[in-house]
């Protein structure tokens, strides 16, 4: 806090003096508690005192009998320096995403404020135009554990508490391998160390798929989700039902498959494409 007297030569005569002294307490009214009152030596000095209350007084003397002196006025100037209210936290971040420092401080005059880096937190760097409360920068690896400050000025200099950047890289696409069966494909990942998701599927490493599709998978670690890996499904086409003909002799069927293309097996275990039977009952045959 200042008090500036108005010691110009045209406002006080020649012979007249002012003098402004101060004196604090934490009462309302002044009792016995209060200090005493303690002349401020010069124009533009600080007082220098903190407390719930404080009075001023002023005396003016002159040596002229003809005149009264009279205080035109008197400017006091309040200050208190910054207090931090908020301080950064430390953080992790993916390399490449955006982080954010915030900070804030109260004071009269209000403070301002300017960001500042280190890499040791000995040696601190001012972050160019960062002068606003948040602190707002895309990550890059080189960023990893080094310490960002606010350091807030008004009646004094303050610096907030450093916090200090984690920088987490992005994790390698997994390895998508695929299995075509007849009817269903099977889509296995590898390669990866976190936690996986085969789209919008569950958080399984492999994945029965039944129809022709193009299928991804990222791995997600400290956070970060990787590039996606993929996988193409092609499942193989199940063949038709082989058509059979039966022909009933004396002791004997003959049955006959037909309208097949690959290889053929009874349900008696023969491979050919015509089997004899001597037993009757109910022969089935599929194609591979």
């Amino acid at each position: 806090m200042q008090v500036l007297q108005d010691h110009g030569a045209n406002t006080i005569p020649t012979g007249t003096t002012l003098g402004v002294s101060v004196r604090t307490g934490n009462t309302a009214v002044p009792d016995g508690t209060w200090s005493a009152f303690t002349p401020i030596s010069a124009s533009g000095n600080s007082v220098g005192r903190s407390s719930q209350y404080i009075q001023y007084k002023a005396d003016l003397a002159t040596t002229d009998t003809k005149i009264t002196p009279a205080l035109h006025d008197i400017l006091i100037q309040c200050s208190s320096p910054p207090s931090v209210t908020l301080h950064p936290t430390s953080q992790p971040a993916c390399n490449g995403a955006d982080v954010t420092f915030t900070s804030s401080a109260i004071g009269f005059p209000v403070p301002t404020v300017q960001w500042e880096v280190s890499t040791n937190g000995t040696i601190w760097t001012p972050v160019g135009g960062a002068t606003n409360s948040t602190l707002t920068f895309a990550v890059t690896a080189a960023d990893n554990n080094k310490q960002y400050r606010a350091v807030w000025t008004g009646a004094a200099i303050v610096n907030s508490n450093p916090a200090t950047l984690t920088v987490n890289l992005i994790p390698s696409a997994p390895t998508v391998t695929v299995s075509n069966n007849c009817g269903s494909s099977v889509l296995t990942a590898s390669n990866f160390t976190g936690n996986v998701i085969m789209e919008q599927y569950s958080n399984d490493f492999f994945y029965h798929c039944y129809q022709y599709a193009t299928y991804t998978v990222t791995q997600t670690v400290n956070g970060c989700v990787s590039p996606a890996g993929s996988g193409t499904s092609a499942p193989k086409a199940i063949p038709s039902a082989p058509s059979v003909t039966v022909v009933n002799n004396c002791g004997t069927s003959l049955l006959t498959a037909g309208n097949y293309a690959g290889t053929l097996l009874w349900s008696n275990g023969a491979v050919t494409e015509s089997i004899t039977v001597s037993a009757s009952g109910t022969y089935t045959v599929a194609q591979r």
